[in-house]
């Protein structure tokens, strides 16, 4: 996913969902300079604290000291400067962990609270982001017995000022024959997860 954000050196990086830091790790052993990371739970970003510091050491990295503040998504313009954010890597928070098959009603249901939320952060997003900014973010696709689920919020994403980016270059779908989802995605999932991930790549329109 950081590599499909195309991040350069010395943009600015962050994650606003970033959880124990695995995106964080990933653009420290990338060479990004400017870093940030923020999540709604304080153990979250100590986790991350931690970790980045271990990958510094064993590594023995040189970047610049990550960023790293509580907050919760719809927030985030009141811990970032209007404008100043190049990229944004995420994996948001894609439900509880599924131990059961939920009905139909319940998938509806949980599928809205998705919806909302993925909303509010490109809400966000609009404010703290450069009109060339790039996102690469995960999207849950959950399979069940009722059928496909997925967050039906691309067109007013695109309302919002977010085009999908096509993932796969041209030359390398021809080349292999594969593409992108209908949805313009790319498909993630491990045999034994009920969630599969669907990740998209979107860039603020032109203006």
């Amino acid at each position: 996913m950081v590599n499909l954000s195309q991040v350069k050196q010395n943009d600015a990086l962050l994650d606003p969902f970033c959880g124990s830091g695995t995106v964080l790790q990933e653009a420290m052993l990338r060479n990004i300079e400017n870093i940030s990371g923020s999540d709604i739970s304080e153990k979250a970003i100590a986790d991350t604290g931690r970790n980045l510091e271990w990958l510094r050491q064993k590594f023995e990295l040189t970047n610049g000291t990550p960023n790293l503040f509580v907050s919760d998504v719809k927030q985030l313009q009141e811990k970032i400067s209007k404008n100043s954010v190049d990229v944004i890597v995420t994996e948001p928070y894609l439900g509880p962990p599924l131990r059961k098959e939920l009905t139909a009603d319940e998938m509806i249901a949980l599928i809205k609270e998705l919806e909302q939320l993925y909303i509010q952060a490109f809400t966000a997003f609009k404010s703290i982001t450069k009109p060339t900014a790039r996102i690469v973010m995960v999207f849950p696709l959950f399979k069940t017995i009722h059928g496909i689920y997925v967050l039906k919020i691309l067109e007013e994403l695109e309302s919002l000022g977010f085009i999908r980016i096509n993932p796969i270059p041209e030359k390398v779908s021809l080349f292999a024959k594969v593409g992108p989802t209908a949805r313009g995605s790319i498909i993630y999932q491990r045999s034994d997860q009920r969630v599969q991930r669907e990740i998209f790549i979107f860039e603020r329109k032109p203006r």
